[in-house]
């Protein structure tokens, strides 16, 4: 266990080097590059079980595109591209929900997507722009979805309707994972400065009482 920690906490902590630990951008870094990691091997691994429900291959080959391309923000966070990073991963995740929602229909019901979409918004970016125009991307993800359910633009995967309820399941299982890996990630973040604060703080009444 302790061989695969430390290849595993370099690459969550790829980036964050040198960065103080009051920074934002030390706790968005690790937080994007767990989400990243976590995101990636969910696609390796469900991505493969969904591949055999429903005998496509764009299913597979979709999953594992979106394992490397979520993978390669790791190293650019690591090349401190942190801008770079947070965009990509933010217009990849949208790319994906679209994707597998237009593929698969409302077998999984992959457009519930959308919350940890917009809570992640408020978890990268700092700044108003940025998320308003990121939620706007959202939003007009969700709307082209409607629309596709509506009219079919993309035909959805025929299934059955056992492997189906596995397959929305699985989707359920791994959007509750993101989202409460996401409340995770703002409670450490929210820990992690206060306890600075606090640090902060004993030290000023200390000083004080010199």
């Amino acid at each position: 266990m302790n061989k695969l920690k430390k290849p595993w906490n370099s690459l969550v902590y790829a980036g964050s080097e040198g960065l103080a630990e009051h920074d934002p951008k030390r706790g968005i870094c690790i937080g994007v590059n767990l989400m990243s990691l976590w995101i990636a091997l969910i696609n390796i691994t469900i991505g493969l079980v969904f591949y055999f429900i429903s005998g496509r291959l764009s299913v597979l080959l979709g999953s594992y595109l979106e394992a490397t391309l979520i993978s390669l923000l790791i190293w650019l966070n690591y090349r401190r591209r942190y801008t770079i990073a947070n965009i990509g991963f933010y217009l990849i995740l949208n790319a994906a929900t679209f994707y597998f929602s237009s593929l698969l229909g409302k077998a999984i019901e992959a457009q519930l997507m959308i919350v940890f979409l917009i809570g992640s918004v408020l978890f990268i970016f700092d700044r108003m722009v940025p998320r308003i125009f990121c939620i706007a991307v959202t939003i007009v993800v969700l709307i082209l979805l409607e629309l596709n359910f509506k009219y079919e633009f993309v035909k959805p995967i025929e299934v059955s309707e056992p492997l189906r309820d596995v397959m929305r399941w699985g989707a359920y299982g791994v959007i509750i994972f993101l989202v409460v890996l996401l409340f995770y990630l703002y409670a450490r973040n929210n820990s992690r400065l206060l306890n600075k604060l606090k640090d902060y703080s004993g030290q000023m009444q200390s000083t004080g009482r010199l």
